[in-house]
């Protein structure tokens, strides 16, 4: 039994061979063995092997194509979402940036105003009054006695005390003025607010996105690494 294990396992080698060795590199020998079923049968077990081999081969090849082609697919989709996230905070850096300029214009423009409320105080109106009136008071001034105060006020028609009250206010203007100013500063600051609340807001926002994108940075690394050391395992395996 022994003797024919070892000559179907030798089935291709030289009686003239001396190191007993088959080696591929020559060419066919004749098989050595009388039954024609057991050659057959070995050959066709080598033969199986060598499918085996070439389909396991082919099933590799294929597998790490995928993994090429997912992995391109999913390098493609990452680097869209990071181009269109820095495009994102590009447009909101330059957003800000803008509205700090309005800010700061609103700022001048607001201490300007208040220096030109400051200096330019308005000139108060000095009464006029007609010249039958101040004749009729300097006479008066002078037919009065100094004894009796009565006289000073009889002395005044009815007519000339309605006109000295309808005289206009000399604190009306000015107290016009300071409402106007006011109104305008309270405007201005409402609207300063607004835009402090509008710029804090989108502070917020490019901080998150800032931390978006440096979360899908770190994401990408983190990918790219497994991919490699995917690659590389995969390579060490298949040599």
């Amino acid at each position: 039994m022994a003797d024919s294990v070892a000559s179907i396992g030798n089935r291709y080698i030289d009686s003239n061979d001396t190191d007993m060795h088959f080696l591929r590199t020559w060419a066919v020998r004749r098989c050595q063995h009388t039954d024609w079923d057991v050659c057959e049968r070995i050959r066709l077990c080598e033969l199986k092997e060598a499918r085996d081999r070439a389909a396991q081969m082919e099933k590799t090849m294929r597998w790490w194509s995928s993994c090429t082609a997912e992995w391109r697919n999913r390098w493609s989709a990452v680097r869209d979402e990071r181009n269109r996230a820095r495009e994102e905070a590009e447009t909101l850096r330059h957003n800000y940036d803008l509205l700090l300029e309005e800010k700061r214009a609103l700022a001048e423009q607001l201490y300007h105003t208040d220096s030109e409320s400051d200096e330019a105080k308005p000139e108060v109106p000095k009464p006029e009054i007609d010249g039958t009136k101040r004749n009729a008071v300097v006479q008066t001034v002078h037919s009065i006695s100094c004894d009796p105060p009565s006289i000073l006020v009889t002395s005044y028609s009815q007519a000339q005390i309605e006109a000295v009250l309808r005289e206009p206010s000399v604190d009306e203007p000015v107290e016009t003025v300071k409402s106007d100013i006011n109104e305008q500063l309270k405007a201005e600051n409402e609207f300063l607010k607004d835009q402090a609340v509008e710029l804090q807001k989108c502070r917020d926002k490019i901080e998150t996105d800032t931390k978006t994108i440096e979360d899908l940075r770190i994401r990408i690394h983190s990918m790219e690494r497994e991919l490699l050391s995917a690659k590389n395992s995969k390579r060490a395996s298949s040599s």
